[in-house]
Order: structure tokens, then sequence, then C-alpha cells
């Protein structure tokens, strides 16, 4: 159940980061799509933090929003 709670707890994490770094940089969820190279229901999904996104998926957004991946993935704002 641990592991369950910490994976739900990184989601949400990963979500919340998304969302204020791509609105920090005005950057639609479809401009993010383009640059990312990812589907736009990826990206929306993992901005809910509905999907479990992989290292590749993680990789290409902090990419596209010139973001190293730790502040996609840190609990640190």
């Amino acid at each position: 159940m641990l592991i369950k709670k910490k994976i739900t707890e990184s989601k949400k994490t990963l979500a919340n980061n998304l969302a204020r770094i791509r609105l920090v940089r005005q950057t639609s969820l479809e401009q993010l799509s383009l640059e990312a190279k990812l589907e736009l229901k990826t990206i929306q999904e993992i901005q809910e933090g509905m999907a479990n996104p992989s290292l590749k998926e993680i990789t290409k957004l902090a990419t596209a929003l010139d973001v190293p991946i730790h502040e996609l993935l840190s609990t640190k704002k």
C-alpha cells in the first residue's frame, strides 16, 4: 500500500509542477504537445495526475519546457 501511495504522490507532484511551469511559460497544452512530440491526451492525463508517464515522456516534457527533469519531479518549489 505504501508503494501505491508514493506513486500517487509522485503523479500529483508531476501534475502540479507541469501545470505551474506551463502556465509560467504561457504554453498551452497544444503547444506543449507539438514541442514535446507527445499526444495531447497524454499530456492532459499527466497534468491531471491520471497517467504513469515513462522517463522518455518526462524527458520530452522537460526538454520542451526547457527545464531540468528534476524541476518536474521535485516536491520543492
